[in-house]
């Protein structure tokens, strides 16, 4: 898995003094994400490009050879870099993923691994906007020896390795969240399990962590 979330493709194109580059913003659940990225380009001495890029996709001719920086930012917070040597008569596809981590990097025990039988691990989420509320949960229970799940005590499944994995994989996002934002929605996630509870705040309208963690699990 590309976890860095970028990708560097050339291809063979008319010889000339430059090169052709294309930069599309691929979200990893593009049903919910929307789109707040900055891609800056540069080279050593200008700043080539810096905006956030219309319908996600940017296409640029750069005078070549040169050594192109292209970066963002994630919508967890972190700054991602590459560096990519440009060659005249070349075409570089370039695929940014605003909102995916390296989970092996963020390698951890999650609150599923720790969940003993009769145990019960709470994911609750409320979503506030000018004219809009939002409430919903998630209810993990270890019992006969599986994780069962239920949401808002209406719908149950007995959970299956992807979906741990999917679960797994939202406490790790969640955890690097916590961003205030500019948004007008602001969403609250509260992980509660042996009476602890972390929360999680996101008002940055790009993560709609429970959201995608749903779809994931149900549909």
């Amino acid at each position: 898995m590309l976890l860095k979330a970028i990708l560097i493709v050339a291809l063979s194109i008319s010889a000339n003094e430059t090169a052709k580059l294309e930069i599309r913003v691929t979200p990893k659940h593009p049903k919910y994400t929307e789109n707040y990225v900055v891609v800056t380009v540069k080279d050593s001495n200008n700043i080539i490009y810096s905006e956030n890029p219309a319908n996600n996709r940017i296409k640029l001719n750069i005078p070549a050879p040169c050594r192109l920086v292209i970066s963002y930012k994630t919508v967890f917070g972190e700054t991602i870099c590459d560096t990519v040597t440009v060659l005249p008569g070349k075409k570089y596809i370039n695929i940014i993923k605003p909102d995916s981590i390296d989970y092996i990097k963020y390698e951890d025990s999650g609150i599923l691994d720790l969940i003993e039988e009769g145990e019960k691990y709470t994911i609750a989420y409320f979503s506030l906007g000018c004219s809009y509320r939002h409430k919903d949960t998630l209810i993990i229970e270890q019992k006969n020896n599986k994780l069962q799940l239920l949401r808002s005590k209406d719908r149950s499944k007995v959970l299956e390795p992807e979906n741990i994995e999917h679960i797994r994989n939202f406490e790790k996002e969640a955890k690097l969240m916590n961003q205030s934002g500019a948004c007008t929605t602001r969403d609250l996630y509260e992980l509660t399990f042996r009476g602890n509870t972390l929360i999680i705040f996101d008002g940055t309208c790009s993560w709609h962590g429970f959201e995608k963690l749903y779809d994931l699990l149900f549909e």
